[in-house]
């Protein structure tokens, strides 16, 4: 039996999230990209690194929920599954809290959070759902087996969006789950960026719900329904 402990933040676990995305304290991690040169530069292997330790740290203390609060304007697709991975093979029950944007990756990773714990967004997170950007150089043969992986990645991204959005959507209440799949895909070849309101990520299932409504009225009161 776990026994709940209130924290007050102290100015070591201030230090601690500005320097390291956590506070232990209250079990929070925090994703977002770097900032280089003005600009963010989205998940990277960095990024994946640095969460993968703060997840560690937290799962190695105890069993209780996490918090994890994302702004995201993507990234690379393997920096991104790592992270995805590692959320899906945690010990903790989750709460993945969409803030801003939830672009590109940024609306992958919180799908892994299905099962585990619950898909939030803050009311004015806005999301991008889209099949990325590929720049690719090398060799006629380095191309063309990168080209293979590429769409593998895009198979695999199709796959996780139809699991979640069939099984969650208010949309696809009515449909099969190849229906589910074909209505994503011909939305991202028509319009090839598919830009959501929080609203619409929660009737389309790409998140469960929105932060201060009448059913998740705040992510401390989600948490605590997980302990």
């Amino acid at each position: 039996m776990t026994t709940k402990k209130t924290n007050n933040a102290t100015p070591s676990d201030i230090s601690e999230a500005h320097d390291n995305d956590i506070i232990v304290a209250s079990r929070e991690i925090f994703l977002h990209g770097e900032i280089a040169e003005g600009e963010d530069t989205g998940i990277n292997s960095y990024v994946c690194n640095k969460f993968l330790k703060n997840l560690q740290i937290l799962e190695n203390i105890n069993n209780t929920p996490i918090i994890i609060h994302q702004y995201s304007v993507g990234g690379e697709w393997e920096s991104g599954m790592m992270i995805y991975d590692a959320i899906q093979q945690s010990s903790s029950p989750l709460v993945f809290v969409c803030h801003g944007l939830a672009a590109s990756m940024g609306s992958v990773v919180p799908q892994a959070t299905y099962k585990k714990g619950i898909r939030l967004a803050m009311p004015n997170c806005y999301w991008l759902i889209h099949e990325g950007e590929q720049y690719i150089s090398g060799t006629t043969k380095q191309v063309q087996s990168y080209y293979e992986l590429t769409r593998l990645s895009k198979s695999q991204m199709y796959n996780i969006y139809t699991e979640v959005c069939f099984e969650t959507g208010e949309r696809f209440q009515d449909m099969s789950k190849a229906k589910t799949k074909a209505f994503i895909r011909r939305k991202l070849e028509s319009k090839e960026d598919w830009w959501l309101t929080a609203e619409d990520a929660v009737t389309h299932g790409f998140v469960d719900g929105i932060v201060g409504s009448k059913k998740f009225p705040s992510i401390s009161s989600v948490r605590n329904k997980l302990v």
